[in-house]
């Protein structure tokens, strides 16, 4: 086993990313009635871009934010900050909805991208948007032909330049780790999540949302033509409820079995822009490698390398704290990983380690789900909700108002295929097929056939009608 960088304790509450974007004093939990057109439950990205789409079409609409902790503090603020569409997905999609509807869906998301980019632009922010691309990299000859169906979907369509093969010398000519081999290329960015966040729920505030934090919903219904969300502390009475509180959506009911929480953690180093530069890693490319449960890396502008392992611990139940926010095990695994991929990391510091939830739809696609005639939840991001959840943010806002068009008729909408176990089969299933995954991907890191009991027990949610990964 070859040692890792020195593994600082530091475990920033909320991640590195939301402790380098600045904190900020809470804004107030609800107290007493509030009237609304639109209640939003859960600030973070996709309730945030369907607020502002919301206000973008009408500045008029009275719109009401409840987060439970603060706007933008999980998993809008801590994940890799890799914003990109849904291209390297597109053999899922035409599986899941067709030719058309898969280009129509791969567009859409682009386009989603496009408008972050632009929003950073026109509201003056600096979320270190840099668009270098979204490569994905095979470090063992039994990786070496995933992600390739993509390219031959992508070539199919009439769309090559959506997911692009590159040869062994073109990824390490972007990326130059000892063990990369070939790779493909799809567009995308990479953002500091958390200044986009913050940024956005600083814009809305100023254009009139009103924003509740520390204010869970405990309680949702339909009543008198309208929709009334229950808090600690007070209520509000609207017209329309939007449900964007991710991974917390697993405790109601009729989402109970189309859900699954997991968990991923990250590290960041301390600034090395002299292994950046020896990887020839300079065009900000974010990096993924192929094993299942996936490394996902990037660099900063100061030249840190932000490192992040996707195979954390399931969390029972939905319930997001303990080590689905921090596991010293997990973090401790994810620095050992970045050393084996780059070398040249070795003696550095890490300088914080952190933890997430994840959302995880039986397709690994988000949706856009309709829970009663005036109430929308979205959720099922599966870690690429960055860019999406623009799109979904969009389709959400679109439907609050009333309004039919070329977003709300994307096949994102409605409820996904498949479901998963209720609990607490659902923990004691995802634990044992991570555990097999785990030892997979070990195994093909080394270039040995994964054995065959582990690869059955991997094997069995595809079985059930689940994708996992890759």
């Amino acid at each position: 086993m070859t040692a890792g960088p020195p593994v600082a304790l530091r475990h920033p509450a909320c991640g590195w990313w939301v402790e380098e974007a600045g904190t900020t004093a809470p804004d107030l939990p609800l107290t007493g009635p509030v009237d609304a057109d639109v209640v939003v439950v859960g600030a973070g990205y996709t309730g945030m871009w369907a607020a502002w789409c919301l206000l973008d079409a009408d500045p008029a609409t009275r719109v009401v934010l409840l987060e439970r902790d603060q706007a933008g503090h999980g998993p809008s603020g801590r994940n890799g900050g890799f914003c990109k569409g849904l291209w390297l997905n597109l053999p899922v999609l035409v599986d899941q909805f067709g030719d058309d509807e898969a280009l129509a869906v791969g567009y859409a998301c682009e386009e989603a991208v496009e408008a972050i980019a632009a929003w950073c632009e026109a509201e003056a922010v600096d979320a270190w948007f840099t668009a270098g691309g979204y490569l994905s990299v095979s470090t063992s000859p039994l990786q070496d032909d995933i992600h390739m169906s993509a390219v031959a979907e992508a070539a199919r369509l009439g769309v090559p330049d959506a997911v692009r093969a590159l040869g062994p010398d073109e990824v390490r000519a972007r990326f130059a780790a000892p063990a990369a081999r070939g790779g493909v290329l799809a567009p995308g960015a990479t953002i500091q999540p958390a200044r986009l966040a913050r940024r956005l729920r600083d814009a809305l505030v100023r254009r009139g949302a009103r924003l509740f934090e520390h204010t869970p919903a405990v309680r949702i219904e339909e009543r008198d033509a309208g929709v009334v969300v229950e808090t600690p502390g007070g209520a509000v009475r609207a017209e329309r409820a939007i449900l964007t509180a991710g991974p917390a959506l697993v405790a109601l009911a009729p989402l109970a079995t189309s859900l699954t929480v997991g968990s991923s953690h990250m590290i960041v180093t301390e600034p090395v822009p002299d292994v950046v530069a020896h990887y020839g890693w300079t065009r900000g490319e974010a990096v993924i490698d192929r094993r299942t449960l996936l490394h996902y890396l990037r660099t900063t502008p100061d030249g840190r390398i932000a490192f992040g392992w996707a195979g954390g611990r399931p969390a029972l139940g939905g319930r997001v704290r303990g080590p689905v926010l921090h596991d010293a095990r997990a973090i401790a695994r994810a620095a050992r990983h970045l050393t084996e991929l780059l070398p040249e990391v070795r003696g550095r510091t890490i300088e914080a380690g952190w933890g997430g939830p994840i959302d995880i739809s039986p397709t690994t696609l988000p949706a856009v789900v309709p829970l009663g005639a005036r109430v929308d939840a979205a959720y099922g991001f599966t870690g690429r909700g960055v860019g999406p959840a623009r799109l979904i943010g969009e389709i959400l806002a679109a439907r609050a108002a009333g309004i039919q068009n070329e977003r709300t008729r994307l096949p994102l909408v409605g409820r996904p295929d498949g479901s998963v176990p209720p609990e607490p089969v659902r923990w004691a299933g995802a634990s044992t097929v991570r555990a097999a995954l785990i030892r997979c991907d070990e195994q093909e890191a080394r270039g040995e056939q994964p054995d065959p009991i582990a690869r059955f027990v991997a094997d069995l949610p595809r079985r059930l009608g689940i994708t996992v990964g890759r």
